[in-house]
């Protein structure tokens, strides 16, 4: 039964049963291993249907389907590699000091606090990005969504100034972009912060808004069917679904 996770590298909330975390790309062990076993499935119904061909047919079934059975034996071995791969990484994506996380936060969750209660939001999110680079578990920290933000929120009017200042961008810049915009949306209409926190970026919000409606050509039922995602419980929108729109997009711009 599919349940709500945290991603251990961005913190943000994704279904179990996704093989990665649709926001950052970090690999969901469980979901993967999921996944690998649901298409090895698939193989074993390809081949049982190959076994109840008739005799009478099989030579002919058999010649006809040889390059069939080749793309499954290949197919099979990637899938061993790469589930060989996932126990490796998942035994060593365990591999926390449960009591060093906990003694981090207690020493310092105390100390974020003060700087957000205090407004000194330009030394909470040195702070906090440094945390990052050193791997500490932000997430379970009450105010973690609202630094989150603050932080998408630079980094998207950052993106207004790049995209004025080039003309060549590249699909994976306007990828970024156009996910970034998408995941302060997502802040926007969804429960994750408090409604003061959601206060103080209320005109953000509303910019932001704006350049996902004017910037990227959406119609307005994709954008309202995109838009909805955000009220159910495992609702986002994927990094690949981002990416392959502004393919589309671009498609149109030429």
């Amino acid at each position: 039964m599919a349940k709500l996770i945290i991603c251990n590298s961005c913190g943000a909330e994704f279904s179990n049963e996704e093989p990665k975390c649709p926001y950052c790309g970090t690999m969901n062990y469980d979901g993967a291993e999921k996944e690998y076993f649901e298409k090895l499935e698939d193989i074993r119904e390809d081949v049982e249907e190959l076994n109840a061909v008739p005799m009478q047919e099989t030579k002919a079934e058999l010649k006809k389907q040889g390059r069939f059975i080749k793309k499954i034996v290949t197919v099979v071995l990637v899938l061993a590699v790469i589930f060989g791969v996932i126990l490796f990484l998942q035994e060593k994506s365990y591999d926390r000091d449960e009591k060093e996380d906990f003694l981090w936060q207690q020493e310092n969750y105390p100390k974020m606090n003060a700087m957000y209660e205090a407004g000194e939001y330009d030394e909470l999110i040195a702070f906090y990005r440094k945390a990052q680079e050193d791997d500490r578990l932000l997430y379970e920290w009450e105010h973690a969504d609202f630094v989150d933000t603050y932080i998408s929120v630079e980094e998207f009017y950052g993106d207004l100034e790049y995209m004025e200042s080039y003309e060549d961008i590249s699909d994976g810049m306007y990828t970024s972009i156009l996910w970034n915009q998408w995941s302060i949306y997502r802040y926007a209409v969804s429960d994750e912060m408090s409604e003061d926190e959601k206060a103080y970026f209320a005109e953000d919000f509303i910019v932001v808004e704006q350049h996902l409606r004017n910037d990227w050509d959406y119609e307005e039922a994709t954008f309202h069917e995109l838009a909805s995602r955000f009220t159910e419980e495992y609702g986002y929108i994927s990094w690949d679904e981002c990416e392959d729109y502004i393919k589309e997009w671009k498609k149109g711009e030429k």
